[in-house]
């Protein structure tokens, strides 16, 4: 039996690539994107989250300690490989269609956002994660279930993670 011992920091990066590769896999299995239902404007919720207490194998069923503020991300954060999360902060910004929007963040990183497309079922959203030296931490496109969050986030020093939960809601 060989045994192999992931690090917090590979497990998280693989952990979501998977997720969003599931994303995009799901996106064009079986969603079609009907743009006759496209809304003219969305409200993208950003929220920031500090992971912490990596964990140095698979999660295991242990309930996650985290703010009462992120119990809506409870499942997703549990598959994570850290025992803590706590909301750094949160914005919310409404968008036109196609046009780009910049966040900030707490921390002084940015999110620039540009919808692609959001109908009654389904979101595509460009997006752009830069460090406060502007370097690129992600440059991505998602598409995902409408008024749901998906998870990105990246490593950070000590064994931490910074999450990012994204939501897109549809502006009546």
């Amino acid at each position: 039996m060989i045994r192999c011992r992931l690090s917090p920091r590979f497990f998280l990066r693989s952990l979501l690539a998977f997720v969003s590769c599931g994303l995009l896999v799901s996106s064009s299995l079986g969603h079609s994107q009907d743009r006759s239902c496209d809304q003219s404007e969305v409200t993208v919720v950003v929220r920031t989250i500090q992971a912490t207490g990596a964990k140095e194998s698979v999660p295991t069923a242990k309930e996650p300690s985290l703010d009462a503020s992120l119990t809506d991300l409870k499942q997703k954060l549990a598959m994570l490989p850290f025992s803590s999360f706590k909301l750094i902060g949160s914005k919310e910004e409404r968008i036109s269609l196609k046009q780009k929007e910049v966040v900030r963040l707490p921390n002084g990183e940015t999110i620039a956002f540009r919808p692609m497309y959001m109908n009654k079922e389904r979101v595509g959203l460009w997006l752009s994660w830069k460090d406060t030296d502007g370097n690129d931490i992600l440059n991505t496109r998602l598409h995902f279930d409408a008024d749901e969050s998906v998870l990105t986030g990246t490593d950070y020093p000590n064994n931490e993670g910074r999450i990012i939960a994204i939501k897109a809601v549809r502006v009546n």
